[in-house]
């Protein structure tokens, strides 16, 4: 008991309040780490696209051509002895890796991501990549999106 005679300890009220509060700074918080993991995500999709189509440079100016064209999830031939055999595999958004080479039927040479379908596809973390790391459109520039029947590419491109 206080000096007035009343019981010590919060009110109902008050502890509504707190916990309300507590909640909404929750809520703020889960957001931002969501952003935070699709920004990550994001950036470390683009290192890769990156760090693959160097691998081909190099194996362009040894060889004396760009590799040949792979089959989605397969390291292509002529980087097998410098990528592990799970190179290839789902990216950091989603999808598999694809070489575009000589041989492949997609009008760019590069890395890709290739999506089975349009609903695999998870667009908008593309699109964001493309916005900052392109020019923002997926029709033109470095990244490309490029479309097969139902099947879909996010291309990056080496030339």
């Amino acid at each position: 008991m206080n000096q007035t005679g009343q019981p010590a300890g919060f009110s109902l009220i008050e502890l509504v309040i707190v916990l309300a509060i507590v909640g909404i700074l929750a809520v703020v918080a889960a957001g931002r780490v969501l952003d935070i993991k699709s920004d990550s995500q994001i950036n470390a999709t683009m290192t890769e696209a990156n760090r693959l189509n160097r691998l081909a440079m190099i194996a362009r100016e040894r060889l004396g051509r760009w590799p040949n064209d792979a089959n989605q999830g397969v390291v292509p031939t002529d980087l097998r002895s410098v990528l592990f055999p799970n190179s290839f595999l789902t990216t950091p958004i989603g999808g598999q890796w694809d070489w575009n080479g000589p041989g492949t039927t997609i009008p760019h040479f590069g890395m890709a991501t290739y999506f089975a379908s349009t609903t695999a596809e998870p667009r908008s973390q593309y699109t964001k990549l493309d916005t900052i790391f392109d020019d923002g459109n997926p029709a033109s520039g470095k990244i490309r999106r490029h479309l097969s029947g139902s099947k879909v590419s996010w291309c990056f491109l080496v030339e």
